[in-house]
């Protein structure tokens, strides 16, 4: 009873001061469109997540922390838009921000739980949109690159990522299609098992999951897909482009994965589009309404590595020395190190 009372008043003050949020009893089910509703998707394989207008989206069985955190972020957001509300003046004071202060360092230790519990839910909040609010999406990249400054990198890399995860290799399939006339684009889309969450406790919904349909390789825009067909013990599926490469100063890297190997990934989400089926015009205002919303998952751009790391023989090759921990490290200690350095962010001030 005392649990649910101090749900109620924390919605009901959250609600009286931002006018969006919301308390849900549990999440809706998803059935994704086939075809798909959206245009302008490229070949690849796409989750489909509820959409949910009313940010930050609380659910009644959320731990505590969790929903205390959203609603201070989504505090802070509003407070920001209303104080700062040039892009000039939100960078100024992110400038202002230090590593030894508390705001930085609560803003990392909530960025770092909300995604930990459900990187889906928390990339909907950072991709929120409403009147009096900054969207956290356009702050993002320059908080996370002024922690890299002040904080340094290491901090940075674990926050930025939604996913952390140990990963075996099932397959990869490579596959080419026309991106522009006379440019060919090359994607490898990985299978994986997971070995271990280290960052990232809900993993994507395969049941959610739709492949477009890429054997015409000139419909780059097309919209036709089919249901998602997954090699034996996959629970996780990322694409990525070999000829992405990574810069860091002189230092250029070009990650290939491999089949049936092991590796640390740091991943993150983005999305694809909203199913638009309601637009309401609101005086002054223009609002989009949806069901559902498609995702894709990919490698994080950190370091020179690009966000993976082999693991050969047990031991963690980070060639470049993205974490400072040296070139190759046995699993166990990069593991130790990688919880340590997490520890210090999500357990701030307890």
């Amino acid at each position: 009873m005392k649990r649910y009372i101090v749900l109620l008043l924390l919605v009901a003050v959250a609600t009286a001061t931002f006018g969006k949020s919301v308390l849900l009893s549990e999440e809706m089910p998803i059935t994704p469109t086939v075809p798909c509703p959206c245009e302008k998707f490229y070949p690849g394989y796409y989750f489909s997540e509820r959409y949910y207008p009313n940010k930050p989206v609380l659910f009644t069985n959320m731990p505590m922390d969790q929903l205390i955190g959203y609603i201070i972020m989504d505090s802070i957001i509003s407070y920001g838009h209303r104080e700062y509300p040039s892009a000039k003046a939100q960078d100024d004071f992110i400038e202002s921000l230090t590593c030894s202060g508390d705001t930085l360092n609560y803003a990392m230790k909530y960025l770092y739980r909300l995604a930990d519990y459900n990187p889906f839910l928390y990339y909907n909040f950072l991709t929120s949109s409403q009147k009096g609010k900054t969207q956290p999406m356009s702050v993002l990249p320059h908080l996370l690159k002024h922690i890299g400054s002040k904080c340094g990198n290491p901090k940075q890399y674990v926050i930025k990522a939604e996913y952390i995860l140990h990963l075996q290799t099932n397959e990869v399939e490579p596959f080419t299609y026309l991106s522009a006339p006379g440019d060919y684009t090359h994607l490898d889309y990985v299978y994986c098992q997971v070995i271990d969450n280290i960052k990232g406790q809900v993993l994507p919904d395969f049941s959610t999951a739709i492949e477009v349909i890429r054997e015409d390789t000139t419909k780059i825009f097309g919209n036709l897909s089919t249901s998602l067909v997954l090699p034996p013990n996959t629970n996780f599926l990322f694409y990525y482009n070999t000829g992405w490469s990574v810069t860091n100063g002189t230092k250029t890297s070009q990650i290939k994965v491999e089949e049936n190997k092991e590796y640390i990934v740091f991943a993150f989400i983005t999305r694809a589009c909203i199913n638009e089926n309601v637009i309401s015009v609101i005086p002054f205002r223009t609002e989009i309404t949806g069901d559902y919303q498609y995702y894709d998952i990919r490698p994080t751009a950190i370091g020179a590595s690009g966000g993976v790391f082999p693991v050969v023989n047990g031991i963690v090759i980070d060639k470049h020395n993205d974490f400072g921990w040296g070139t190759e490290i046995s699993l166990p200690i990069f593991k130790q190190n990688l919880q340590t350095l997490i520890d210090s962010i999500k357990n701030y001030d307890e």
